[in-house]
């Protein structure tokens, strides 16, 4: 009997012996394993860290490196215009090298200093000094040269589909009726030969006519 339990006691010794050898075997592969693990994901975050490597800024060929506005003509297009109407597809030049010192007033009344009351102001006024070229704006035909006291010598010019342009104040008019102009040419100068302006100085009156109505040079011509 006592040599049948020596002999179970023997047994279990030796398993148990074998049970911890595998037990100590596996934590320490299981160690290695997580040290590995550790290691690699410590190499790949000091790689993927900031200032490890320059980042690659070059553009590539096919982006534009200009902005809208220099390839359009407008820093802000559509939405970022001055309240101005539709644009005409008019030139934006001017009938004469000034400053514009009255605008087109619509229905508005604006003060008169030569005639001392209030009265709308149908064109706009473009200073200038006396003998300041005066160029017709597009081609067409003169169909009127006159002088009155409202705006002294005038000319006015027809430019078809309802277009026309008047030029008023003028010190002289180079051009007669019945002529045909081209856009840009000199028809006559600046001057002081209107009696209903003269507190204004030099200044050339130009008014434009759209469909037998006068409207905003501003707005016709995309200043």
């Amino acid at each position: 009997m006592k040599n049948s339990n020596e002999k179970n006691t023997g047994i279990l010794s030796g398993k148990s012996y074998r049970i911890i050898v595998g037990l100590l075997c596996l934590s320490i592969i299981g160690g290695l394993i997580i040290h590995g693990f550790q290691s690699s994901v410590e190499r790949n975050s000091i790689n993927e860290s900031p200032g490890s490597a320059t980042p690659n800024i070059s553009v590539s060929q096919g982006i534009p490196v200009t902005d809208s506005a220099s390839q359009d003509g407008s820093a802000d297009g559509a939405a970022g215009g001055r309240g101005k109407a539709e644009s005409t597809g008019k030139a934006a030049i001017m009938p004469a090298e000034g400053e514009i010192i009255k605008a087109y007033s619509g229905e508005q009344l604006v003060y008169s200093k030569t005639l001392g009351q209030y009265l709308v102001h149908k064109g706009v006024d473009i200073k200038a000094p006396v003998d300041t070229p005066v160029i017709v704006m597009e081609d067409g035909t003169v169909t009127s040269v006159q002088e009155d006291d409202r705006y002294g010598i005038t000319v006015k010019v027809s430019h078809g589909d309802g277009l026309e342009t008047v030029y008023g104040c003028l010190g002289k008019a180079d051009v007669s009726e019945g002529d045909v102009v081209t856009g840009g040419d000199v028809i006559g100068t600046v001057g002081e030969s209107s009696l209903f302006e003269l507190e204004d100085g030099p200044h050339l009156h130009f008014e434009t006519i759209k469909d037998g109505t006068l409207a905003d040079p501003a707005e016709i011509w995309n200043w």
